[in-house]
């Protein structure tokens, strides 16, 4: 699957965040698997935009490094929350 259709990029350790989507998708939700990993990904689009990020969360915390987040081999499920708007 081509995750840029739905505006995910992994570079190198990071899974960047593009997402351009048709006004009338409120939300959409994938999973992601990285080596022993497996992301959560919620996009929301509350207010019916088509691109532009507000917030990501990783694990319930908000993340201030721009667009991205930081892929871990933890073995764990991570849940990871963008808005759009």
């Amino acid at each position: 699957m081509d995750l840029r259709v739905i505006g995910l990029h992994v570079r190198a350790d990071k899974l960047v965040f593009d997402p351009c989507i048709p006004k009338k998708w409120r939300s959409y939700s994938i999973f992601y698997q990285h080596e022993n990993s497996r992301y959560e990904i919620t996009v929301e689009n509350p207010d019916g935009v088509e691109r532009g990020i507000v917030t990501i969360e990783l694990d319930g915390e908000c993340q201030l490094n721009g667009n991205s987040i930081t892929l871990q081999d933890d073995g764990q499920l991570h849940q990871v929350r963008v808005v759009l708007g």
